[in-house]
């Protein structure tokens, strides 16, 4: 079984340490992939990502601008490159066009073939002090935002700037609002983007209306430093992080609010994931914890400690838990064997009862029982006439027995048996055996002793 098989979620830590999780109804199971020998503090996981449709690669971004893709079929890290490309460290991580894309905090990106063509690629420059780079699955469009860097779209193949987004008007000071994109959504099914900010506000912009730059949609949420947002399986839902703990739902239809909070957290929420076919919402925060929330009801159905500051979280497309149980249930199938597989008759012999094998079973005292009555009854028919000379020959027998036994005496004389009758008496209660050692004679011995005397 492939690891595509056994972990629906993949977990990156601040240490380095790359996790599997198979996440289903029972149970939860939590493995490091990566080897703890090579994990190091210098070496953190900073984004996560699919390399291709089938989800059977992974691009896992560490500090240092360092790449590694990760098989999942053949359960190993096949790549190993550096970017070598700008300052700072990786902020996004993708894949397009059988090249990896990756953006770092001096705003460069860098598009390149890092196999066919590893010292050829395309760079350019999204702005200065990046936080974040999305790309929109299936699509040449990528999103960037950073602090005093709004948000901007940019097409791959041209490496153009097909939108940038204007500020809100000044507050009723007249005083400028200041920028911090922090995180970067998708919605889906619409080619509408949302954005979080450690501002405290979560906006929704429209590329569609160019007359339009400003967001379509703005929610407020005061004193709150966002960190992360994500998309949820309803597409009037964003979910949101933020730096102190708290998890929240953002509705936005209408006007927009914040509708749902999620509580447990005692750290900085650092990713969110929901999967496409459940009502859940999965998140790591440095508190060490990952955590499945209910969406509706805002429960904490589970609780895991992973031992290290989590930093990013990915799930995949078909994620169920539904699915998860019926492998369990099938697996848990398959190693009972035979024995729950029904009657098959070229498989399967109906043991048939004859004479000779019951004539033998007769002989033996430890008689094997019979499950179907209907092999019992077979037998009475089969050996009724067996029965009646058994019967004739036990009745004869015991006449012969009688017969012996009144004929039977023992050679002693009639002192010596008046004493054995006194220590038979005593003997016989005790040791019921000791008759044994006198022998017994036969009538016609007893016929040859009276003669000789």
């Amino acid at each position: 079984m492939t690891l595509a098989d056994d972990y629906n979620i993949y977990i990156g830590s601040s240490t380095g340490a790359f996790k599997g999780v198979n996440l289903s109804k029972d149970k939860c199971i939590i493995k490091n992939i990566q080897n703890v020998k090579y994990i190091t503090n210098k070496a953190s996981v900073l984004a996560l990502n699919w390399g291709n449709v089938e989800e059977s690669e992974l691009l896992i971004a560490y500090s240092g601008q360092k790449i590694k893709i990760y098989d999942t079929d053949f359960k190993n890290f096949n790549t190993n490159t550096d970017v070598s490309f700008g300052e700072g460290d990786i902020v996004g991580v993708s894949r397009y066009d059988e090249c990896i894309l990756t953006a770092v905090k001096s705003g460069d990106v860098k598009l390149w073939r890092y196999k066919t063509e590893p010292d050829q690629w395309t760079n350019f420059n999204v702005g200065p002090q990046l936080e974040c780079m999305k790309h929109n699955k299936h699509s040449n469009i990528i999103a960037t935002g950073g602090k005093e860097n709004d948000l901007k779209l940019w097409d791959l193949n041209t490496t153009k700037n097909i939108f940038s987004a204007k500020n809100v008007k000044p507050d009723e000071f007249d005083l400028r609002r200041p920028v911090w994109v922090n995180g970067i959504s998708f919605l889906p099914n619409s080619d509408k983007v949302a954005v979080c900010s450690k501002q405290g506000y979560v906006r929704v912009y429209d590329p569609k209306i160019t007359t339009q730059r400003r967001p379509v949609l703005k929610v407020d949420i005061p004193d709150v430093a966002l960190s992360c947002i994500t998309t949820t399986n309803q597409s009037h839902y964003v979910i949101v992080g933020s730096t102190t703990g708290d998890m929240m739902a953002v509705d936005l239809r209408g006007k927009g609010k914040p509708c749902y909070k999620y509580k447990g957290f005692a750290g900085c929420v650092k990713d969110i994931a929901c999967p496409l076919n459940e009502n859940l919402i999965l998140s790591v925060s440095l508190d060490r914890h990952f955590r499945v929330h209910d969406f509706h009801s805002k429960k904490l159905l589970r609780k895991d400690y992973m031992q290290s500051r989590l930093t990013s979280i990915l799930v995949r497309s078909d994620f169920s838990l539904e699915n998860e149980t019926k492998k369990e249930e099938q697996e848990h199938s398959e190693e009972k064997g035979d024995s729950d597989e029904k009657y098959d008759p070229e498989h399967f012999e109906m043991n048939q009862v004859t004479r000779e094998n019951y004539a033998e079973s007769k002989t033996n005292k430890n008689t094997s029982d019979y499950d179907d009555e209907s092999d019992i009854e077979i037998v009475d028919e089969i050996d009724n006439d067996e029965d009646k000379q058994d019967e004739s020959e036990e009745d004869g027998e015991e006449e012969g027995e009688e017969e012996a036994s009144e004929n039977e005496y023992y050679t002693e004389t009639d002192e010596d048996e008046k004493e054995n009758e006194e220590d038979d008496g005593e003997g016989d209660e005790m040791f019921p055996l000791a008759n044994s050692n006198k022998r017994k004679l036969s009538s016609s011995d007893a016929g040859k002793n009276k003669k000789s005397k």
